[in-house]
């Protein structure tokens, strides 16, 4: 039995599409072009998951280890840090955030979209998990 995830999806499409191209037919009734259209979609599949992998690994390498995510990281402490100060429980102070500079609401508030080839990437995958999630 397959698993129920891209992989599965794709050696199917690629094993009943070589199937089809052969003409050997299982009751299904497939054309040879059906066939290949399968074998080049499972192809595509696999080289679409493998890619988004390798382009996770790389990007999460560069946002672990980068400089950039230092400053940032050290720019969203001060952020906290003023506009979340310790001993009130974690509450926020909505006139610290209006009194504080503009320039820095706008490095702030630009944070998830800093590297949009990432975060689109991460949409991408919630939403295909969303949709899994509805289709069950």
């Amino acid at each position: 039995e397959l698993s129920q995830d891209a992989y599965g999806v794709a050696i199917l499409c690629i094993v009943q599409g070589f199937d089809a191209v052969n003409g050997c037919h299982h009751g299904g009734g497939s054309t040879k072009l059906q066939g290949l259209a399968a074998v080049l979609f499972g192809i595509f599949l696999l080289v679409l998951n493998g890619s988004i992998q390798i382009f996770l690994i790389f990007y999460t390498k560069e946002f672990v280890l980068h400089n950039t995510v230092r400053k940032m990281r050290s720019f969203y402490d001060e952020f906290h840090h003023d506009n979340f100060p310790p001993g009130l429980d974690g509450d926020f102070l909505d006139l610290a955030w209006e009194n504080w500079d503009i320039d820095k609401k706008r490095v702030i508030c630009q944070f998830p979209l800093s590297q949009w080839p990432f975060f689109f990437c991460i949409l991408f995958l919630w939403s295909l998990v969303i949709g899994g999630e509805l289709r069950a």
